[in-house]
């Protein structure tokens, strides 16, 4: 029986196959990954960006803010009562960083004491980024707010 020798060729050869096979290895794994923007429409809202920082310049100036509280698969939100509930106009992106299928929009609507209540079936436990795209009048306006549903 021979023994077989070991030399620089052998240890050349026996890398690059390790090399090949990792590369496939990586590539055939990173084609699976679910890769997804923040928003679909990521390009228009960068050049739109400019009225999202006066809408938010113009909220962060109220005196009241939007409360939003969290209920069992609902959502209480309280807006600022310096305004006419009947003006405010806008909608509410529910945004789950984790889970795309579960972001919904609802509109803003406000009762006449100024809550809102926002029933779903998507709310489950975690971490919850609400944006409020809303308007009274002619004055738009733009704010963020984390939520924990428990």
């Amino acid at each position: 029986m021979k023994k077989i020798q070991y030399n620089w060729g052998v240890g050349i050869t026996i890398f690059i196959v390790l090399f090949i096979i990792i590369t496939v290895s990586f590539v055939i794994y990173s084609t699976t990954l679910n890769i997804d923007l923040v928003e679909d429409n990521y390009y228009e809202n960068e050049i739109n960006y400019q009225q999202q920082i006066d809408k938010i310049s113009r909220s962060k100036k109220l005196e009241q803010k939007i409360i939003v509280h969290s209920l069992d698969k609902a959502v209480l939100i309280e807006y600022p009562n310096i305004f006419d509930f009947k003006e405010i106009k806008g909608k509410i992106n529910f945004y789950r960083p984790s889970e795309k299928k579960l972001d919904f929009i609802t509109k803003v609507e406000p009762d006449t004491n100024g809550k809102q209540i926002v029933q779903s079936s998507n709310f489950i436990k975690g971490l919850w980024r609400v944006k409020f795209d809303w308007s009274v009048g002619d004055t738009s306006f733009y704010d963020e707010q984390i939520l924990m549903m428990n």
